[in-house]
């Protein structure tokens, strides 16, 4: 029996499975007539495994630092499958791929992790649970397609819903904008996982957004109609080279090495493009469009915004519940938001101004303290005050250009871990090894050059008098 070969990368894999299923005398349906492509509402299918392989890729070393909760169960590794057809959709077009699970048997369920056009075919990359090995799967599989068995593939549906939406709205989008009376080019598109996609479009650097704003506030009332028409959206395949292609078709250029005929998608009376992608058979589907954010990434380029149908729906859900939220915090109805955070904003503005002027001055009280002390070296328990106010009195501090040196420190009332800073002539604190030493006095480290030192300690105010006994011998020793 030939053992079985992991190879150490997902590439390498690749490779061995287009040439398995290059040679082998199955027949895999190419991408562009997949079954997900015929009817994109199909959500399972059965289809017979064509050709499987594995791979293990070295686990990544984790430089977090050690949980208390248990680690995650060693990786078993990935099998890439490719089955004579499939009802999941291979990333391209600007569409990410489908998400869910194949049933080899009834005990056996993994999870589809990604799918991928590779040398035109449909190649799925697969988790293997915990509980089994390559061998074991790879044994099933190769029993399985001995016997031509079906496999059960199921898409997450929730999710091709939503791509579909969002695609179909793409195109709708993109047709309106092309019209005579817009003449805006699409250059692409991206379709996101959060709440918005966007369209990227060309547009005339000499114009403002305003316009393009007032133009597109135009073109979402005609793509809505549009839906309202509940125009249909099909799928049908051609030849390029078809003299009806080039009048017809709306299309970017195709891939090179491409043949065969061409599979396209129809908006009734509006468009007829080129795309691999899922869509939804009318636009009534579509619910409705909204444009939210208009950007120009370029002075060519246009970022356009937008949402459809189920994901538009929940964006406005969770606006709506972040506006009530809002309201109750602000106790203000929505339409006084904006005038009443503005408000809030000026208001915390003036009052960090006035808390600076109040900082300075008791950092001008408390450096007058310090100089005034006959030691040499100075200490200071600036309580729980924050950081902005300790790096403040330090820079006061040596800008005074004294001979004297002055420790700070920081933290929690009643704890005796907290953050030092260490300032002075450089002839004390930029000496090797004092500020490591403090630091070390004061249960911990840090770091510095020239006339500051600074770090944390556990032990900032237990330790605090042996750091300035040991400063003071420092500086007596120089003298």
């Amino acid at each position: 029996m030939t053992s079985l070969t992991i190879h150490p990368s997902r590439a390498e894999a690749l490779k061995e499975i287009i040439n398995t299923v290059t040679q082998c005398s199955s027949f895999s349906t190419p991408c562009g007539s997949l079954a997900c492509q015929k009817n994109s509402f199909l959500t399972s299918t059965s289809s017979p495994v064509v050709a499987h392989t594995y791979f293990k890729e070295p686990e990544a070393k984790s430089k977090k630092k050690k949980s208390s909760s248990p680690p995650p169960p060693p990786s078993s590794g990935s099998a890439i499958i490719c089955f004579e057809d499939s009802v999941f959709f291979p990333a391209g077009g600007g569409q990410p791929c489908d998400k869910g699970t194949i049933s080899i048997n009834p005990d056996l369920t993994i999870n589809v992790t990604d799918v991928e056009n590779v040398s035109g075919l449909a190649i799925l990359t697969c988790q293997i649970p915990p509980t089994k090995t390559p061998e074991s799967l790879s044994s099933t599989l190769s029993t399985l397609i001995t016997q031509k068995t079906p496999i059960t593939q199921a898409i997450d549906w929730k999710v091709r819903a939503d791509y579909m939406q969002q695609h179909s709205a793409q195109h709708l989008i993109s047709a309106i904008a092309m019209e005579p009376e817009y003449k805006i080019d699409t250059q692409s598109w991206s379709l996101q996982e959060g709440l918005t996609c966007y369209i990227d479009f060309t547009v005339d650097p000499d114009k403002p957004i305003e316009h393009y704003t007032a133009t597109f506030a135009d073109i979402e009332s005609v793509v809505n109609a549009k839906i309202r028409d509940n125009l249909s959206m099909t799928p049908s395949w051609m030849d390029p080279n078809d003299p009806e292609f080039k009048e017809k078709v709306r299309s970017r250029l195709l891939p090179p090495g491409l043949t065969g005929d061409i599979r396209l998608v129809e908006i009734a009376g509006v468009d007829v493009n080129t795309c691999c992608g899922t869509h939804v058979p009318t636009l009534s589907h579509l619910q409705l469009i909204k444009f939210f954010k208009f950007q120009k990434v370029k002075s060519t380029t246009l970022r356009v915004s937008y949402a459809a149908g189920q994901r538009l729906i929940d964006s406005m859900a969770e606006s709506f519940d972040r506006t009530s939220k809002i309201t109750s915090i602000l106790t203000v109805n929505e339409n006084g938001h904006v005038d009443s955070v503005t408000k809030l904003i000026e208001e915390k503005k003036s009052s960090e101004k006035e808390i600076r002027a109040l900082n300075q001055k008791l950092v001008d009280l408390q450096i007058a303290t310090m100089m005034a002390a006959d030691d040499n070296v100075v200490s200071i328990d600036l309580g729980a005050a924050d950081k902005s106010f300790m790096i403040c009195l330090a820079t006061s501090f040596l800008s005074l250009e004294s001979n004297k040196t002055c420790l700070m420190i920081e933290g929690a009332e009643g704890k005796d871990e907290g953050s030092f800073f260490l300032v002075g002539p450089e002839s004390v604190v930029g000496v090797k090894g004092v500020g490591a030493k403090v630091g070390e006095i004061l249960g911990g480290k840090g770091g510095g050059k020239g006339s500051k030192f600074q770090g944390k300690g556990a032990s900032v105010r237990s330790g605090l008098a042996d750091a300035v006994i040991y400063l003071s011998s420092t500086l007596n020793q120089q003298l």
